[in-house]
């Protein structure tokens, strides 16, 4: 923070210089509650990009294992298919749901 310097050609009287030096203090302390209230609200915002960044890669991973077991149970009873694709699709939208609750979740967390 740059520092205000007074006029070199006046000299402020001694409770005008009191006065000066007090209110920026004040704005010293100010700026330091403000600077400290803008770092929390980044870590708190970081925690939520980490925490939802963990469900969705957990969705993903679900969601590829899920894909890969219908396929092979497909191969392995080709009659079934359609109902192995129906019960896959239902379980991806839940995990979609769920994915979308949990990021609702996080956002009301940090407010």
């Amino acid at each position: 923070m740059s520092s205000l310097q007074p006029d070199r050609n006046q000299r402020p009287s001694a409770r005008t210089a009191r006065w000066v030096e007090r209110k920026l203090d004040e704005l010293d302390a100010t700026t330091t509650v403000e600077l400290a209230h803008v770092d929390a609200v980044v870590e708190l915002q970081q925690d939520q990009i980490r925490a939802m960044n963990t469900v969705a890669t957990s969705a993903l991973v679900a969601t590829a294992q899920l894909s890969q077991t219908e396929n092979t149970l497909s191969q392995m009873v080709p009659h079934a298919s359609g109902r192995l694709a129906a019960i896959a699709d239902l379980a991806t939208v839940q995990t979609a749901e769920i994915l979308v609750d949990s990021a609702r979740r996080i956002r009301r967390a940090g407010e």
